[in-house]
């Protein structure tokens, strides 16, 4: 067994500042906990940094995905091209929209969709797409666009990793006609629980704020503020769900906004320090970024030139492990699952591209209060254990 780390290392840790804790204990205070002035706070603050014209905070990012895709009209009998290579929010919210997912491979050197496999996946059912920047590493969006906009077809951008990124100098979240991110508790800014679609088409913003809380057209917040003669009255107009988020998450989120230019920077300083520790590994390889792009930092992968070793990953995500370090992979591609291969049929040879990354790719720890010698413990004991199973 390999000598254990001098300080063991989590894999995620979510930073939460005086400030943050503060904001949360003045709404505690207020009286006024659920939806609220926070969040719409929140909501204003988001979208214009994004440069959008609207934002709906929702209670996940798993549940802005099924809003967006039903507030553009995509249910039953329709398809939606996504990847394997995503957690399962992803499909399981073109699933509860009504709609069938249709997965295509990734591309080669990548973790995201392959925008080839994309076009040959069309067909008369397809009305939508729902791209996901795995890592935070924004998704060949002209490539995508050019598909959709040939075949009529709307795109949903799971950016659940993706808030800070950037594509062909432009912000994630003004590229596809919806943009949701997640705010869980590891994610670049959190709410603890909570989510946010993004978008500048006002008839999606205002039926994805009437799916996030009942149908209800003059939610709670409304009706306590409005002095008008309206008074308690409210109707409901569609059968929509509980997917609203609280002014206490929504403190928090505030909090951290306000923050964020240092957040992701820490991040990104993080993963140049790893890019420098692993400068000399030949052992390893780095997902690919877009031209003219920025990675969020979300994740710092890497995957592994395991036809130069004598173990597979597992292995030597066991030695870490043994080592004091908590590494993760992302993601388990969705045919491994038994839904998933039950329900679509799905079998790892319909996916070369997906099932070689999955052999390769590892997650190192990453989070902004990480020092530079952790990650200096990180990449030593990584090469170390690379260098041991060489051929």
């Amino acid at each position: 067994m390999r000598k254990r780390a001098e300080t063991d290392i989590p894999f995620s840790r979510p930073t939460v500042s005086r400030a943050d804790m503060a904001a949360v204990m003045r709404v505690l205070r207020s009286g006024w906990l659920t939806t609220g002035p926070v969040t719409a706070a929140l909501e204003r603050a988001v979208a214009e940094r994004l440069g959008v014209r609207y934002a709906v905070a929702t209670s996940s990012g798993t549940a802005g995905l099924q809003i967006a895709l039903e507030s553009l009209g995509i249910g039953p009998g329709d398809e939606v091209i996504t990847t394997p290579m995503t957690f399962t929010a992803t499909a399981e919210a073109i699933t509860r929209a009504g709609a069938r997912p249709v997965f295509c491979d990734i591309t080669p050197g990548t973790l995201n969709i392959d925008p080839v496999a994309v076009a040959r996946r069309i067909t008369k059912k397809t009305r939508a797409m729902v791209p996901v920047g795995i890592g935070g590493i924004p998704c060949e969006m002209t490539a995508l666009r050019r598909s959709a906009r040939q075949h009529g077809m709307v795109i949903v951008e799971d950016a659940a990793h993706s808030l800070g990124a950037t594509y062909h100098d432009r912000p994630i979240g003004r590229w596809a006609q919806a943009t949701v991110f997640s705010f869980y508790a590891t994610k670049n800014m959190t709410t603890g629980e909570g989510g946010m679609i993004v978008t500048d088409v006002r008839r999606l913003a205002e039926r994805a704020r009437l799916l996030a809380n009942h149908g209800i057209t003059r939610p709670t917040w409304m009706r306590e503020t409005d002095a008008g003669r309206e008074g308690y009255r409210y109707d409901v107009e569609t059968l929509g769900r509980k997917a609203n988020l609280s002014d206490v998450a929504a403190a928090l989120g505030l909090s951290q906004w306000r923050r964020f230019d240092r957040l992701i920077a820490k991040r990104r300083r993080i993963a140049d320090w790893y890019r420098d520790g692993l400068a000399g590994c030949d052992l390893i390889a780095w997902p690919a970024v877009p031209a003219r792009s920025l990675s969020s930092c979300h994740l710092c992968q890497v995957l592994l030139r395991i036809e130069q070793l004598r173990v597979g990953r597992d292995r030597v995500w066991s030695a870490l492990k043994q080592a004091g370090i908590e590494c993760g992979v992302h993601f388990i591609p969705l045919h491994h699952f038994t839904y998933y291969r039950r329900t679509f049929g799905l079998k790892p040879q319909q996916f070369p591209v997906t099932e070689d990354a999955y052999r390769r790719v590892l997650t190192l720890p990453s989070y902004p209060a990480m020092t530079r010698r952790q990650v200096r413990q990180v990449t030593e004991t990584l090469v170390a254990v690379l260098e041991a199973h060489r051929r």
